[in-house]
């Protein structure tokens, strides 16, 4: 059976210079994982916005099958804000994923899954619907 992509959108807001964005996937009892899209299709893959137009000074992005990472440079000052979207992979009866966030205190980060209303993403394991 074939994977199901579901685009989500990730808004990012309130990060500093040198602070790490992490958002974690919990793949332990589902067929789940991060993904750039179908293969050899038109896929958006990864995106990435930085709010207002400005350089995002990224030091690190990380995606594996559970986790994402992304890392800010200590240059320049005051927040950072961006958005990024990339899929998520799932056999076709997963109806739901959980999320969580480990990123460094004060980060704001909501979610919006296949172009829905955006929720937060917190410090703990929250079930989001995938349709």
């Amino acid at each position: 059976m074939s994977n199901t992509y579901t685009r989500v959108q990730f808004t990012v807001s309130n990060a500093q210079p040198s602070q790490s964005i992490v958002i974690d996937m919990d793949t332990t009892k589902k067929d789940v994982s991060w993904s750039l899209g179908q293969d050899f299709s038109n896929s958006s893959g990864l995106s990435i916005q930085m709010t207002g137009g400005a350089e995002l000074p990224l030091t690190q992005l990380r995606v594996t099958a559970a986790e994402i990472t992304i890392g800010t440079s200590d240059a320049g000052s005051g927040q950072i804000a961006f958005t990024f979207s990339l899929f998520v992979a799932s056999k076709p009866e997963v109806e739901t994923i959980k999320l969580k966030s480990s990123s460094d205190s004060g980060i704001v980060l909501t979610v919006s899954v296949n172009g829905g209303v955006a929720q937060a993403v917190n410090h703990t394991f929250s079930s989001f619907d995938l349709n």
